[in-house]
């Protein structure tokens, strides 16, 4: 068989690329139940409460991820003269496939709510321990209860469980003689620990990845918002490799490639950052810690990995939480954790009070984090003098705005002045060739983003959850804290929610 029959036994047909094309390997995993759970696990968490065609889950965007990827290694196959052999060619694919598969319900909210529920949790342990070892008491905190201090998976740790133990996908995984190891290498960048990361790693995590190609296209066509229309075809036919197998973009894509930075940078202000979707993840993110600190969930490592090898986690989606959620609502005897489950379930969204924003230089982030240090300080005193309890009361901030994005962990930004010693974050950059070199689009001095890549977009707000129809405590609110603000320097440009 062809390497391209290989790819054509199935055709699905999707509203963002037409027809994908799949392999028997890759019919198999989709076949496994960890994977059809995908299908009840929103992509964009509760925008769809917002925009009411943005409900499309993380099974439609991974077969698009897929696709881009093996695009993406057509065009470079074409374009540059590198060898791509037909196993390398698969394992990028793959990895595309399966890139998401271990995220949880409701995505990036529930993975947050579970990492400080459990970073909390371990808190006394490690202070403890501090205390004792000052105290020369270190015998009755053994080493061991210290490296067992409750933690928690991000949603990379358990795909990589599942590669590795899900019944189902090691099946298939080793019927095809794929070792889960080369995957993990993709998802981690490095091919062993410590090591290199594979050549094309870009093409699962950088600026301009099949991720974020397929992410920004397919928003654009659910939400009904523009700012994902790009000329996704043109950036991948100009897409070659420097002399050093570096991905990169012709000089020719320059622009291309600003307007996918700039659409991405809106569609993250517009969709997710959206005022009313931010409020209701932060409603939500509240009441999964409920249904934690219950122990009607539980999210330890140790449950996770149960969940894995038991096929418990095949079920263990969107669906199931909210379930679990909207049974608190009865349950619980606390009116705030009822208060945030009606945002949740009933759509009735915390009330935007005002918000602050200026985008600058990245060393204003000090004033970033006094403007919010005050806003709080307003909140706590507005708690006491409205007798709305402080919990019902939420100063959400994201300092983390910017136009050029790393890598996952890194500052979203990053200057000229920033490159050296950051070797894995640059590699991450979108390239543009430069004779048979390349360079960070950041350092192309014609590119906006020499110049725009140094600045953040830095914004706070206010929300409140008031009664229904109180919309007068709402006006009043609104007057006492244009009183507190007054001409106070960072908050001057207040707008009104």
């Amino acid at each position: 068989m062809s390497e391209s029959d290989k790819y054509r036994k199935s055709r699905i047909t999707d509203p963002v690329h037409g027809t994908i094309e799949l392999s028997q390997l890759e019919i198999d995993l989709l076949s496994t139940r960890a994977f059809q759970r995908l299908r009840n696990v929103k992509q964009l968490g509760l925008a769809n409460l917002v925009f009411p065609g943005a409900d499309y889950s993380r099974l439609a965007h991974s077969l698009g991820v897929n696709h881009v990827t093996g695009k993406i290694l057509d065009s470079l196959r074409q374009n540059s003269d590198v060898e791509i052999g037909d196993e390398e060619y698969e394992l990028y694919r793959l990895a595309g496939l399966l890139h998401d598969v271990g995220h949880y319900p409701f995505s990036h909210t529930f993975e947050n709510a579970v990492s400080t529920y459990y970073q909390s949790r371990s808190q006394p342990d490690l202070f403890a321990h501090s205390a004792q070892m000052l105290q020369g008491e270190t015998q009755s905190v053994s080493d061991e209860a210290v490296v067992q201090t409750p933690t928690s998976l991000n949603h990379e740790d358990v795909g990589r469980e599942l590669l590795d133990h899900d019944p189902e996908i090691a099946d298939v995984l080793k019927r095809y003689g794929i070792d889960p190891a080369d995957i993990h290498g993709i998802f981690a960048r490095q091919l062993s620990k410590g090591g290199p990361a594979p050549r094309f790693a870009n093409l699962i995590s950088s600026d301009l990845d099949a991720d974020r190609i397929d992410y920004l296209s397919r928003t654009a066509r659910h939400t009904g918002l523009p700012y994902g229309l790009v000329d996704i075809d043109y950036l991948l036919s100009q897409m070659r490799l420097d002399k050093s197998d570096r991905i990169c973009l012709d000089p020719s894509a320059l622009r291309t490639a600003e307007h996918f930075l700039l659409g991405r940078y809106f569609d993250y202000q517009q969709v997710n950052f959206h005022k009313t979707v931010a409020a209701l993840e932060w409603a939500l993110h509240d009441v999964i810690n409920a249904l934690l600190v219950s122990g009607t969930l539980d999210c330890s490592p140790t449950t996770i990995r149960h969940k894995i090898t038991t096929g418990a986690w095949s079920h263990f989606d969107d669906l199931e939480v909210l379930s679990l959620v909207r049974e608190l609502e009865n349950s619980t005897r606390s009116d705030v954790t009822k208060a945030k489950v009606r945002a949740v379930t009933r759509r009735i969204p915390p009330k935007l009070i005002g918000s602050v924003e200026f985008f600058d230089k990245r060393d204003r982030v000090t004033e970033y984090n006094l403007n919010m240090q005050f806003l709080n300080t307003i909140c706590d005193e507005l708690a006491l003098s409205f007798g709305i309890d402080r919990d019902l009361w939420y100063v959400w901030g994201s300092e983390k705005m910017s136009l050029t994005k790393v890598g996952t962990y890194l500052p979203v930004s990053m200057t000229p002045a920033d490159l050296e010693g950051n070797a894995d974050a640059v590699q991450q950059s979108i390239f543009i060739k430069d004779g048979e070199d390349s360079k960070p689009i950041s350092t192309v001095s014609r590119s906006l983003m020499n110049v725009l890549s140094q600045n953040i977009l830095f914004s706070s707000r206010m929300y409140v959850i008031l009664d229904d129809g109180n919309d007068r405590a709402r006006q009043d609110i609104l007057t006492r804290v244009r009183q507190r603000i007054g001409d106070k320097v960072g908050l001057n440009n207040w707008i009104d929610g």
